[in-house]
């Protein structure tokens, strides 16, 4: 089985509208520009209970699980506001 994994925050720009799949196409965007095809990170292992429950979803059909997220934070009030 062939998984995806992605634990990254990725700065999108001030004026981004959009939701999260707008916000992928930014990363792809912008990772296309800089010419990056791999990442040459280190990988970790996903957390135990999100590769579980993920194990636990493919038989059911599911081909996405974890946490994801487009979110504003303000740095004044250091708060986060959810976009998406």
């Amino acid at each position: 089985m062939k998984v995806l994994s992605l634990d990254i925050h990725f700065h999108l720009p001030d004026d981004f509208v959009g939701d999260a799949n707008d916000a992928l196409q930014h990363l792809i965007n912008y990772r296309r520009e800089q010419g990056l095809t791999n990442f040459k990170h280190n990988v970790a292992e996903p957390a135990a209970s999100i590769w579980e429950g993920f194990l636990s979803a493919v038989p059911d059909g599911y081909r996405l699980y974890g946490k994801a997220g487009v979110n504003e934070y303000d740095g004044d009030s250091q708060t986060w506001r959810v976009l998406g």
